[in-house]
């Protein structure tokens, strides 16, 4: 099933709307203070290009072309996503109230837990767009430009990389030697 903003196909938790129900995503998705709710995070979500809302071992999840990029927890007010690794210790580092690495292999893979009320809409809103295009196919992902946290972290990557080699001109070639 292809999701759309507002329609949310089960029910996101505690005091959530149940699966049927459509609402106004305007009016949940423009109030950029306060708490994130459940139904934001998944609204959120949904709004991003070819994005399916599925179930994985009972709990919510969001797939782009079959691949999950972000979901939420059964009873927490937490969710988690995919992000590049530097961005996830970027944020963890900075903020350890609001993110955290997924323990194990996952946190290792770029797994984060987001504390929900501890995050701003537009935040948020950044973070599960750069999850979105960690897993979407390239087609997809070039549609939607990169958030802030992706950006410095690759910025800082370039710098403190290595300058590349000069390429070997063709035709250029040393003479062998003879014996």
């Amino acid at each position: 099933m292809i999701g759309h903003a507002g329609r949310v196909p089960f029910d996101v938790g505690p005091n959530s709307v149940q699966a049927t129900a459509c609402r106004d995503s305007a009016s949940t998705l423009e109030d950029d203070a306060g708490v994130v709710t459940r139904q934001q995070f998944a609204e959120l979500a949904l709004s991003l290009p070819e994005t399916a809302a599925k179930s994985h071992f009972s709990q919510p999840d969001f797939r782009v072309c079959g691949k999950i990029f972000c979901g939420l927890d059964r009873a927490d007010e937490r969710g988690y996503l995919k992000l590049p690794k530097e961005a996830q210790s970027l944020l963890a580092g900075s903020r350890p109230d609001a993110f955290a690495p997924a323990a194990g292999a996952w946190g290792e893979s770029g797994w984060t837990y987001v504390m929900l009320p501890r995050v701003a809409l537009a935040e948020l809103r950044e973070l599960l767009s750069d999850a979105w295009r960690q897993v979407a196919p390239k087609r997809l992902a070039v549609a939607l430009p990169a958030s802030d946290v992706v950006v410095s972290v690759r910025t800082k990557r370039e710098q403190n990389s290595r300058p590349a080699r000069a390429a070997k001109r063709p035709g250029k070639r040393r003479p062998r030697r003879s014996e």
